[in-house]
């Protein structure tokens, strides 16, 4: 992973939404300098990251409004997956940003957690 084939998937992303990685062969989600390595690549269609993506997908929503605070002051999120969506949010807010996370959880039954 580059900073070249994060910005080609992203250019993808924002033209076609995040289905394209289900609908586009490898050659189209490569960059050209690396179209040729697509024969010897198989695309994941695993949902190893589907916390990740739905973890992290707010910021992009958040960063786009500027009505809006990043990082996210409250994270609402149902009762049966704040350990999996809002621990990849909190990981990846400690990872990649530099404030202090301070995060709020509220979940369906009631936990309340602040960080």
């Amino acid at each position: 992973m580059t900073s070249e084939t994060i910005s080609h998937i992203q250019s993808i992303v924002a033209a076609q939404g995040s289905d394209a990685w289900w609908t586009l062969p490898i050659e189209q989600l490569l960059p050209p300098s690396l179209v040729h390595l697509a024969p010897t690549l198989v695309k994941g269609e695993d949902t190893m990251d589907v916390w990740f993506d739905s973890g992290s997908s707010w910021a992009g929503v958040v960063r786009a409004n500027e009505k809006l605070n990043f990082p996210a002051d409250l994270y609402l999120e149902g009762s049966d997956q704040h350990r999996g969506r809002w621990s990849a949010n909190l990981h990846r807010t400690l990872l990649l940003d530099t404030r202090k996370a301070n995060l709020l959880i509220q979940t369906a039954d009631g936990l309340h957690t602040q960080v």
